[in-house]
């Protein structure tokens, strides 16, 4: 009988084998990994073997290149029912590629009569990243002409933009559509959420046509320069989200980053009959931009949970098209300090109407829009830039100089109809209760709208403008209201965790009040919402002006420069989403050899997302002699280095680097390893010269290592001393 059943047990087990993957394939996703071919054939097989049996496809690991990068060199052209999950990934444009990375498959290159698509959704996880190439072929709009030197300026003569291809023969020398990141044309039903987009050669994400569209939880760095061969060159046009003709009924929300235009634009922009073509190489759009009837109208869209450091929503329409009923909360553009916004400062924060692109809109062609709780410190907050109709302007607080107040009128103010302002106010002292913006982050890289009141020594009410925080466990709506609250404070709220706030109050010292106080001054609406003492104060800081003292309350590394080997000034906003290592170095120290092991790691990890940030050091023993280039061709000759390596600079004393300086604060010396044979050199060496030498934070030796997360928060650092397999663990982890 024993042998009956395990004859039993083997012919189960054998059935197991033979039947289990089957099942797994029917149940799950189909990857990419299982085809041959470049990744952008292997992507393209996944999407139609998906389609033919209706799955999702997941895009994660990359199997052939041992590493979390897919590099694309055409469209991945997208069906009806298209689903894809990127998972924890970075897809790449090549710098061969003069094409989309994402497109719907019913539009392109002489497809005149396009047929509808429906259903197309691309979701990110854990860090999914979209980015444009290294050295792009082309950049801009379609009415940018290539250039290797653009000029400096958006509207710089001959309007240019970046691309390799300026000046070779027999290639087209002027942008098209094709340099959109993500394209859809003619589909009924679109999501995008929960990517990081990086780098796109013009508007990163382009929806013509478009109906039932859902956009959220994106984030964006699509500043308007790209660093090709050490050189900042020109790429303008670096929309994040552009809504062309026809989109109708969409919504769109939690959007941030850094961008070099329009964080989102709704635009229906007719420039001629030469446009009018679908499928035209030649034109700025795939699809016709010829306003012949409501189908061309864009409707219904809401846009909310926004920052940008640049222009935030503009909405325009040529001609006789409709824009309408739009509602806009909760935008935010601030003059972020990691990365200055272009063109010497945001000029406008909401935009309405047209005035430069094709004919102006007749009037009254937007109408019924609603935008409130609008914030910014550009040149101007809202202007309206045509004749409008039936609209609201409500709670928006203006902290610029330029403008004489929240709302402009390039045009007189009687060429629009039934408009209302509520409650519109610019800031220009400490008295006229200013509002300023108090940016908090939720989870990796979506930015929520706070914000924060003071109030001045007259005293008074004041009614903080809506905070919304939404958790992906559920939604929290807070309202709050101060009531009657002393002279002289500051008031704040921030997301604790996912289904909590915390509300603080301080003084211009920056002393926090206590939860009596907060109990006394603040109402909160909505059951289920208590006060707790959270202890340290949450707002910043602020001087008479208003003006943020203690900034580094909120810093990461992004928000630091540092020097290339040139002098040039190098934003590491640039590693964002990026395991960093930062790492003071030295070419005649007994540490130096570690290069070699910092080398071997970088080209393990560097393709999973590390980067090591080396900056010569010359403080300690004189052990890094020479010119910054000698110390690279130290470091390329003997350890074959490729890692960045910055300019020679001081990490301690009154020159020290600000990235030192915030580094050194966040962690501190927490002892040399012992059992390393150095370690007590270095100890009885530095007791001498400082008995409190521990007590300190400053860096003590060459090869000091900072290990920053994909936040940008310092979370490790590791003395010289420290075995590099332990750090190259620590880094495993974050990655």
């Amino acid at each position: 009988m024993a042998i009956v059943a395990n004859f039993y047990r083997l012919i189960w087990c054998l059935l197991l084998c033979v039947l289990l993957p089957a099942i797994n394939v029917s149940a799950g996703s189909i990857s990419p990994n299982r085809f041959k071919g470049s990744d952008t054939e292997r992507i393209q097989q996944a999407v139609d073997e998906a389609a033919r049996l209706r799955k999702k496809v997941y895009i994660g690991y990359n199997a052939e290149r041992d590493s979390g990068l897919w590099v694309i060199d055409k469209a991945v052209l997208l069906p009806s029912d298209a689903s894809i999950v990127i998972d924890g990934c970075t897809l790449k444009l090549s710098d061969s590629c003069r094409d989309n990375m994402f497109r719907s498959n019913n539009v392109g290159i002489g497809i005149v009569h396009p047929e509808w698509n429906r259903n197309i959704r691309i979701v990110g996880r854990n860090g999914a990243v979209l980015s444009g190439a290294d050295n792009p072929r082309a950049t801009g709009d379609g009415l940018r002409n290539l250039s290797l030197r653009p000029g400096p300026y958006y509207n710089s003569p001959g309007r240019t933009s970046y691309g390799s291809d300026a000046g070779k023969k027999g290639v087209k020398q002027k942008s098209d559509w094709r340099n959109f990141l993500v394209l859809m044309g003619y589909v009924d039903g679109f999501t995008l959420k929960g990517v990081r987009i990086e780098h796109a050669h013009c508007w990163a994400v382009t929806c013509e046509r478009v109906h039932h569209g859902n956009i959220s939880h994106v984030s964006f760095f699509t500043p308007d320069f790209r660093v090709v061969d050490g050189q900042y060159v020109g790429k303008y046009n670096c929309d994040g989200i552009d809504l062309r003709e026809g989109c109708k009924h969409f919504r769109i929300e939690y959007i941030s980053g850094i961008n070099g235009d329009d964080l989102i634009a709704l635009s229906a922009l007719d420039l001629g009959k030469r446009f009018h073509n679908n499928g035209d190489v030649n034109s700025y759009q795939v699809t016709s931009t010829l306003h012949d009837s409501h189908e061309a109208d864009i409707e219904h869209v809401t846009i909310r949970n926004c920052q940008t450091n640049f222009m935030g929503v503009a909405v325009r329409a040529s001609d006789s098209v409709q824009i309408h009923h739009v509602r806009i909360k909760n935008i935010c553009t601030h003059a972020a300090s990691l990365l200055p916004p272009p063109e010497g400062g945001t000029i406008y924060t909401i935009l309405v109407g047209n005035d430069g692109y094709g004919k102006a809109g007749t009037k009254g062609n937007i109408h019924h829009m609603r935008a409130e709780n609008i914030c910014g410190d550009g040149k101007s907050l809202i202007k309206i830039n045509g004749s409008v109709a039936d609209c609201v302007f409500k709670n928006a607080v203006y902290k610029g100089k330029e403008a004489a107040g929240p709302i402009s009128y390039v045009h007189a103010r009687e060429k629009s109809a039934n408009v209302k302002e509520v409650n519109l106010r610019k800031v220009v002292s400490d008295t006229d209760y200013p509002f300023v913006v108090l940016p908090v982050r939720y989870r990796k890289e979506t930015v929520v709208c706070g914000f924060a009141a003071s109030v001045g020594a007259a005293g008074g009410s004041v009614r903080m403008m809506d905070y919304k925080a939404f958790p992906t466990t559920g939604a929290l709506y807070v309202d709050i209201a101060l009531c009657n609250p002393p002279a002289g404070y500051s008031y704040g709220i921030r997301q604790k965790g996912f289904n909590h706030i915390e509300i603080s109050a301080a003084d211009m010292n920056g002393i926090g009040l206590g939860l009596e106080h907060l109990r006394r001054s603040i109402r909160v609406s909505k059951a289920g919402i208590s006060l707790s003492d959270c202890g340290t104060p949450l707002v910043p800081r602020y001087d008479k002006n208003f003006n943020i003292i203690n900034k580094d309350m909120n810093k990461n590394i992004y928000t630091f420069s540092v020097p290339d080997k040139k002098g040039n000034v190098v934003s590491l906003a640039q590693f964002n989403g990026k395991v960093l290592l930062v790492v003071n170095t030295a070419s005649r120290c007994g540490f130096t050899p570690q290069y070699e092991e910092l080398e071997a790691m970088y080209e393990r990890l560097h393709d999973k997302g590390l980067e090591i940030l080396d900056i010569p050091c010359n403080q300690f023993g004189q052990q890094a002699p020479g010119t910054d280039e000698e110390i690279t061709q130290f470091c390329q000759l003997n350890y074959g280095t490729k890692f960045p390596q910055f300019k020679k600079s001081d990490v301690n004393g009154d020159n020290a680097l600000p990235l030192y300086n915030w580094l050194k604060s966040e962690l501190g010396f927490k002892g040399f390893n012992q059992e390393h044979p150095i370690g007590k050199i270095l100890q009885e060496m530095l007791s001498k010269a400082d008995p409190d030498f521990e007590k300190k934070s400053d860096i003590k030796w060459n090869f000091t290592k900072f290990l920053i997360d994909r936040e940008g928060k310092a979370v490790r650092r590791f003395e010289p001393t420290d075995d590099l397999k332990e750090v190259e663990e620590e880094i495993k982890k974050l990655l």
